[in-house]
């Protein structure tokens, strides 16, 4: 799968969490100064848009670290965050809903002892690349599971549960592009959502786990069956 960059304007090695090979990216990214408190408000045209997940993305400027996720919130009735205070150096704030939506903002925060806010705003627009194109992709491909109805369990590598891991699902067959259903795993890692037979795409995502895609049918006359996903320590980086 060819996994592309949300408005991201270079191109890290980090083998660990990112597929395909890695383009020069002529983009060049423009830096805000911002204070360690900040304000973000999330727009859809120019109203605030409720429910969209902020990640805040320290940029270590290693290669052998490239990323680290610090924060991933959701937004408020008004379509605000306001993250913990950030320590001094650069960030990527990636804004991004379930619907193909995304926005960025790279920040260059310093300290100058005030604890006033800064505020800034993203305006949301369809995303011509990143997650949303892999959904598109798995859209593309045949179920890799075919199962009586969606429920299951989520372990790491190790096969310890993994509990709050959030799942978004969206029909193959579905008149447009919005997802159909989201879930939240339980403290014991188990989900479970009514669908109707056809067959979804599923994306499971969770703050220091790889994004982990799946093609799946449902058949209501299929035998009994329980999906076991496996979830990869890690960040994706949608770069390439």
């Amino acid at each position: 799968m060819r996994v592309i960059a949300l408005a991201l304007a270079f191109c890290l090695e980090l083998p660990a969490f990112v597929f395909g090979e890695c383009p020069t990216i002529q983009t060049l990214v423009q830096y805000q100064p911002s204070r360690e408190n900040i304000k973000i408000t999330t727009l859809i045209g120019r109203k605030g848009a409720k429910g969209v997940r902020v990640d805040v993305v320290l940029l270590t400027g290693s290669p052998t670290i490239g990323l680290k996720v610090l924060y991933s919130l959701l937004s408020d009735d008004d379509g605000v965050v306001t993250p913990p205070a950030l320590s001094p150096g650069r960030y990527q704030i990636q804004a991004s809903t379930a619907t193909g939506l995304v926005a960025a903002l790279f920040l260059e925060v310093s300290t100058n002892g005030e604890r006033s806010l800064s505020n800034f705003s993203v305006s949301l627009e369809p995303d011509p690349a990143g997650i949303w194109n892999s959904v598109k992709a798995a859209e593309g491909r045949p179920p890799r599971e075919s199962i009586d109805a969606f429920r299951g369990i989520i372990r790491d590598s190790d096969g310890v549960a993994v509990p709050g891991v959030r799942i978004e699902m969206w029909s193959v067959s579905a008149p447009d592009d919005a997802s159909v259903s989201e879930a939240v795993a339980d403290k014991d890692g188990r989900f479970a959502i009514d669908l109707a037979d056809g067959i979804y795409v599923a994306l499971f995502r969770l703050d220091g786990f790889q994004d982990h895609f799946l093609t799946l049918e449902i058949r209501r006359n299929h035998r009994p069956n329980e999906l076991r996903i496996s979830m990869v320590k890690g960040i994706t980086v949608y770069v390439c």
